[in-house]
């Protein structure tokens, strides 16, 4: 309702009301399409669209409300509104109570024409675009011009699907209309219009020109439009058109753009706008192009000084073909440099006096076929330094400081010296005199190159002067070894380990022996971490340091040396035995070792090592271990040990296993069975044992009569005995264990056949 730009309406075929006022007011609204299915349409619903010149209402619509179409706000009816409707439908009813023409509508064969619309619009002409229509032979436009629908354009091309209408007044509403068309025998047969409201743009602005007025301004002019409310300026710059200005009235006709770049042509466009009744029209663009003049030289500096020198430098100019430098010197201005293109923009003055003030000037030039136009100048002013020290080195360094020289500057007051730390310069000694001419500088990292300068002044005056900075690299040495240590050791040799330092390239480790420093490793990777020196004595103490060093192309440094003592294990005790004192017990035995204090005795049981002996003197050579399970084999281990220098020194474990006896059978001979030749008797079983042995005294001597394999086969049946007679008879258990073989005690037993 009331929608001021709303032209075209093709209302949905889901619609089956159309609402009262739905589309009251709506002024440039010149077509709608009401599809089959709507069955009411309100009052007033298009009342006020005073552009809407016909409708079509379907033979659907069996309401219609009043003042529905064909009438503006004041009810005065539209002139020339025509109804499209059916025979005898409310539509037909609708037109003639209202007085409205109508036309009946057939059955045809051409369908309307859609997409009917404004592809382009200037200040005196449309071009318009539509959709090819099936079946059609071509197409009729029509203009609403001096109170009557005029065609404008026509085609019997059904192909051709737009046109442009030419000679229209700017800042005007126009109607238009299209059908299609097809050519049969009984004459030509139209579809329904299809109708369109364009409005033409404002008269576009006239005698636009532009020119640089300076190195960064261009000034716009342009004639006065009368129909205008005012004018929008417009740039193009980074890759867009940008809006620079809007004027509010119609007589301002001047502009000037500013901060350009110097000698840069540019684009600008300017279009006329007027505000209407609450819409704004405009006219088309018009585009003019300059450039900014050739600009004095910028960003001219002076970039650095020494006593000998002084260094120019400006920003590049693109448009100028190249500078030209003089200098004040013998009384007048002498030129020292004359570039032949713009990219030299650099130069340096040399051959200078120390502390001695400089004036120079600078213009760019652009020569164009044998013209030449040169910038204004652009003066520069500088003083140069006093002489520059020399000489700084580094006379000597360690890991946490270096030591700087330098020579000696005549003229100077004396000395700031600085080191680059931290990230910033840090000054280490400010001198007042020239004599000093070395400084130690601490608190550094090891094995790092850190940045040294220095500088000289002079004090005159109360105001100081200062020579530029003399730069060197200097390095620290790098940090020593670290957690340098025995990590293992045996009789005849010791183990190192140390942590790594990154800094490093590698190590070298090296041992006292035979009256001198060997070397034992040179690692050439900072991850070799251990060492091992091998073919020593054994309860002896070495000595051994170590060094870390880091490579480069020009040399290699050390680090300090780190240096500590370390010592070889005493013997190993040799000759462990054991021996099977009982059930529960066992005996160890080992040879004498000279070299020790005593010994330690361990043996394995309950999941730990426990220690069964402490003996304080080497001739200890036995130890007796009760409690033990029966035919058990348990591991034990010994150590000797000597006390030397208040450190208790060990030697390596010697390791062995020993297994305890077995108790004697039982309950032998308490279940038997038998008869006039034979005997079966029998025993308790023993789980610890690997089987049983079973003899029988006859002749004189003992016979095997069998040997189990096996702790459960517990009885034996012994035949082809003599009737009424006794025997005696014996048996053990036996334990094999690791290829030895452990007996329990005999016990008998005597039985006699029936």
């Amino acid at each position: 309702m009331g929608c001021e730009a709303l032209t075209k309406v093709i209302i949905p075929k889901s619609v089956t009301v159309i609402d009262e006022s739905a589309f009251y007011g709506c002024k440039v609204l010149a077509d709608v399409t009401i599809p089959e299915g709507v069955t009411t349409i309100g009052e007033e619903a298009f009342c006020g669209c005073t552009a809407l010149l016909s409708v079509k209402i379907p033979e659907s619509v069996t309401a219609i409300g009043s003042h529905a179409f064909g009438y503006n706000e004041s009810y005065t009816k539209t002139a020339g509104f025509k109804v499209y409707c059916y025979k005898n439908s409310t539509g037909e009813k609708y037109a003639n109570d209202n007085g409205f023409i109508c036309e009946t509508v057939s059955v045809t064969t051409i369908d309307a024409v859609t997409g009917f619309d404004a592809d382009k619009v200037t200040s005196g002409s449309a071009t318009l675009k539509w959709d090819k229509v099936s079946g059609a032979d071509g197409y009729a436009v029509e203009l609403y011009t001096g109170g009557k629908w005029n065609e404008v354009f026509r085609t019997s091309d059904s192909s051709v699907t737009s046109c442009t209408v030419g000679s229209l007044k700017a800042d005007s509403i126009y109607s238009l209309r299209i059908r299609a068309f097809k050519d049969t025998d009984d004459g030509t047969v139209y579809s329904d219009y299809t109708r369109l409201a364009v409005k033409t743009k404002l008269a576009g602005v006239t005698g636009l020109k532009a020119q640089g007025v300076t190195a960064t301004a261009v000034k716009l002019d342009w004639a006065r439009n009368a129909g205008a409310t005012g004018y929008i300026i417009e740039q193009y710059k980074g890759g867009k058109w940008t809006q620079i200005a809007v004027t509010k009235n119609n007589y301002t006709l001047t502009f000037t753009v500013k901060g350009l770049a110097e000698c840069t042509p540019y684009s600008f466009r300017v279009k006329a706008y007027k505000n209407d009744g609450g819409k704004t029209n405009y006219s088309d663009y018009v585009t003019v192009k300059a450039s900014t003049l050739l600009g004095t030289v910028k960003n001219a500096k002076v970039t650095s000084t020494t006593g000998t020198w002084i260094t120019l430098e400006w920003a590049k100019n693109d448009k100028a073909t190249g500078y030209s430098i003089e200098q004040y010197k013998g009384g007048k201005w002498t030129q020292i440099l004359k570039t032949t293109g713009n990219t030299t923009l650099q130069y340096t003055a040399s051959s200078l006096a120390p502390e001695t003030r400089y004036s120079f000037r600078i213009k760019s030039y652009k020569k164009t076929g044998s013209a030449v136009v040169c910038s204004d100048y652009t003066n520069i002013a500088a003083t140069t330094r006093i002489a520059c020290v020399s000489g700084l080195t580094a006379k000597s360094s360690t890991v946490s400081s270096v030591t700087l020289s330098w020579n000696k500057v005549a003229s100077a007051t004396g000395y700031v010296v600085e080191i680059y730390k931290g990230g910033k310069w840090n000054t280490v000694l400010t001198t007042k005199n020239n004599t000093a001419l070395s400084c130690k500088v601490t608190g550094l990292a090891a094995g790092s190159t850190y940045k040294a300068r220095i500088k000289c002044y002079r004090l005159a005056n109360g105001a100081y002067s200062f020579s530029e900075y003399l730069e060197a690299d200097v390095n620290t040495r790098i940090a020593n070894v670290t957690g340098f240590k025995s990590s293992g050791n045996t009789a005849s040799s010791i183990t190192f380990s140390w942590n790594k330092n990154t800094a490093a390239t590698g190590y070298i480790v090296e041992i006292y022996k035979g009256g001198k420093w060997t070397q034992i490793l040179n690692a050439k990777s900072n991850t070799t971490l251990t060492c091992t020196a091998t073919g020593l004595s054994a309860n002896a103490t070495y000595s051994v340091r170590i060094k870390s060093f880091k490579k480069t192309t020009a040399t290699t440094y050390f680090s300090e040396y780190l240096t500590f003592s370390a010592d070889t294990r005493i013997p190993n005790v040799t000759n462990l035995t054991y021996k099977a004192d009982s059930a529960s017990q066992v005996t160890l035995s080992w040879s004498r070792n000279t070299a020790a204090d005593g010994y330690t005795v361990e043996i394995y049981r309950g999941g730990k090592w426990e220690q069964v002996l402490c003996a304080t003197s080497n001739t200890k050579l036995s130890c007796k271990i009760t409690g033990l399970a029966e035919g058990s084999t348990y591991s034990v281990r010994i150590k000797s040990y000597k006390v030397k220098n208040g450190r208790t020194v060990f030697s390596e474990y010697l390791k062995s296993t020993a297994t305890t006896g077995l108790n004697p059978v039982a309950k032998l001979g308490e279940q038997t069975s038998n008869t006039a030749s034979s005997i079966r008797f029998s025993w308790a079983r023993k789980s610890c044992a690997t089987g049983y042995i079973v003899e029988i005294y006859k002749g004189g001597k003992w016979n095997l009569v069998t040997k189990t394999t096996s702790n459960t086969v517990t009885s034996c049946q012994i035949k082809n005995l003599k009737a009424g007679t006794s025997y005696t008879f014996r048996v053990r258990a036996y334990l094999t264990v690791n290829g030895s073989t452990i007996y329990s005690d005999n016990v008998r037993t005597v039985q006699t056949t029936k």
